[in-house]
């Protein structure tokens, strides 16, 4: 059967609204069915970490040295001068006192024992003076409680009628700061005091470590030799100075 121009117009007409129809209802779907859209920016967030460890253990040291190359004390050889009456005693220290006769001090032939000093310059109080003591420092990390003792004591070190045998700790020892190596108590080395054997006796509280603090003590030493002390070869006495933390 054959169509007229205007059937067939028609039918095109038609086939094109639904070619149309259909693109548009494809398009629709295909917009609701989007892939998501990818970025360079990130999104969200996370975290990690790493872990360092470090020990750092407590160090007690405590050290005591003299300003001579021996590193020690030596009062040397000699006798107590007995003229006068009743008994008659050489004292020697080395805070000044020379082994000398000078009327009073009966010591004949004894060291010198204020040659060698400590240069401490640093020092705020007594920076150049303090004329043969050993010198105690709290070289380690932490506070501790000083404590001094003898292995000989007076009597054993030296004997005959009341000897003496004495520490002295200068405790006034500052720095330009002002700050002492001693802030606790048991000062018990104020004055001339006899040293005794072991636990021997509490000098300092609390001695610090810290150098800005000044962290040593100068400690000055004595012998009163009584003119019936027997004759000895050489005699010898160890002071031994123990820190503990309390």
């Amino acid at each position: 059967m054959d169509l007229s121009n205007k059937s067939l117009a028609l039918i095109l007409v038609a086939a094109i609204v639904v070619s149309l129809g259909g693109t548009l209802v494809s398009m629709n779907r295909l917009n609701k069915l989007q892939a998501p859209i990818f970025t360079g920016f990130a999104t969200g967030s996370d975290t990690a970490t790493g872990l360092t460890n470090l020990t750092i253990e407590s160090n007690l040291a405590i050290t005591i040295n003299h300003p001579s190359s021996a590193n020690r004390i030596d009062f040397g050889a000699g006798y107590v001068d007995g003229t006068g009456g009743g008994i008659q005693y050489c004292f020697i220290d080395t805070n000044g006192t020379n082994a000398t006769d000078t009327g009073t001090n009966h010591c004949k032939g004894f060291n010198n024992v204020t040659v060698n000093y400590w240069n401490d310059s640093t020092q705020a109080t007594h920076p150049d003076n303090e004329i043969g003591a050993f010198k105690i420092r709290n070289d380690g990390n932490k506070d501790v409680r000083l404590n001094i003792s003898v292995n000989n004591d007076k009597d054993s070190f030296i004997g005959g009628t009341n000897p003496e045998f004495a520490g002295w700790i200068d405790y006034n020892n500052t720095n330009n700061s002002g700050e002492t190596a001693c802030t606790g108590n048991q000062r018990n080395f104020t004055s001339w005091t006899n040293f005794t054997t072991s636990p021997g006796i509490g000098v300092c509280g609390n001695f610090n470590f810290e150098d800005s603090a000044a962290d040593y003590l100068y400690l000055h030493v004595r012998v009163g030799i009584p003119e019936d002390a027997a004759p000895v070869t050489s005699s010898t006495s160890t002071i031994t100075v123990t820190g503990w933390t309390p």
